[in-house]
Formats: C-alpha cells, structure tokens, sequence
C-alpha cells in the first residue's frame, strides 16, 4: 500500500510540473487536458483520475505555487531583520508571485467580478495569506518598538488593499499584455509605498517629529 501510495504521489507531481509549464506558457484558458496528458505520457482517462476537471488540474498548480510561496516567506518571517527589512521583503517577493501568477492565468480584470470562478476563489485564498503575514510583521514591528502603537488590524487591512489597488490597476490598465517596463513600473511603485509605510509606521519617525514641533 506504500509503494502504491509514493507512485501516486509520483505521477501527481509530474502531472503538476507538466501543467505549470503549459499555464506559463499559453494561460489557462488555452491550454487543454489532451496537451497536459499528452506532456506526462498518459492518456486523458488517467489524467481525470487525478483531475476531473482543467479547474481542478489549475486550483492544484496555483495552490502548489502559493505553498512554495509561503515556504520561501516563513525563513523572512522568522529572522533577526528589521520589521521595516521583512515589510519591504515581502512586498518585494510578493510582486514576484503576482508576476508568476499572471503568467499562469493570463489574468483579466473580469475574473474577479465572477464571485464562484476558480479565480476569484484563489484570489480570496491569497488575501487571506497577505493579511496574515503582513498583520504578523506589523505586530512584530510594533512589539519591538520599531513602529508606533496603531491598529495592527486595520493597519494590515489597509496595506492589503493598497497593494491589490497597485496589482489590479496595473490589470486594468493592460489586460493581459503585461510587458517587462510594466512590472518594473509596479515594482517601483509597491517600493515608494513600502517606503511611505515604514516612515509613516516608524517610532523614529514620530518622535523626530514631536522634537522638531517642540523646537518650533
């Protein structure tokens, strides 16, 4: 029973591999089950198997991927840097998951307006995964004394919506024809926010402004 249960285990694995590359390269709306099985070297019978259907076959790769993702986190989450470092961190790798989510899906603003799509479904998923670690960060950061004593909630809350506004605007804006300058543009822009939060967070920040007030 071993045995058995490793080989499935196997075929599951390159089964996800196969169809990662093929949502990278083509999204998902053009890639077929016939390809994704034809890539493993099975026949489509086996592949429903595993997958009933190319929704369940794309919920498996993205929820792969957002576990690699959130494994790559946790080390950031759990060193000695400053809250501010592990802020900017996050964003930064953050930036570099949307990118390769996008790539899978050839992402449209419409799919977020499908409440019972598979899109919209991981996109909560994924809100749900910034929330938490971003409130964790900020409760950290003002634990230490680094940030000011706010509303670490509503706090966390706030900075998720900023970073989607950037992400979707970004969508809106392109479609799915999201070129290198493209990225390079939201990247600069998740950097002067994640700069803006820091300071505006920042203990050092609030009492050199008390001091210069008390000077004036």
């Amino acid at each position: 029973m071993e045995k058995d249960s490793i080989s499935h285990t196997g075929k599951e694995a390159a089964i996800l591999r196969a169809a990662q590359r093929r949502f990278a390269q083509f999204g998902h709306a053009k890639v077929t089950m016939d390809e994704i099985a034809a890539d493993v070297g099975m026949g489509k019978a086996s592949l429903y198997y595993y997958y009933p259907t190319k929704e369940d076959l794309f919920r498996a790769v993205v929820d792969h991927e957002q576990s690699e993702f959130l494994a790559l986190m946790e080390p950031v989450l759990r060193a000695e840097a400053s809250s501010a470092e592990k802020l900017r961190q996050y964003f930064d790798r953050r930036m570099r998951y949307f990118r390769d989510f996008v790539n899978l899906s050839s992402l449209s603003m419409s799919v977020f307006q499908q409440s019972d799509s598979v899109m919209g479904d991981l996109f909560r998923i994924l809100t749900k995964h910034d929330y938490r670690m971003i409130e964790s960060i900020i409760a950290e950061g003002v634990e230490r004394g680094e940030f000011s004593r706010i509303d670490v909630h509503a706090t966390a809350d706030l900075v998720v919506h900023l970073l989607q506004g950037l992400r979707l605007r970004l969508l809106k804006r392109l479609g799915t024809r999201v070129q290198e300058e493209d990225y390079a543009e939201l990247h600069r822009d998740q950097e002067l926010l994640s700069d803006l939060l820091v300071r505006g967070l920042s203990n050092s920040y609030h009492d050199g402004n008390t001091t210069n007030e008390s000077t004036n």
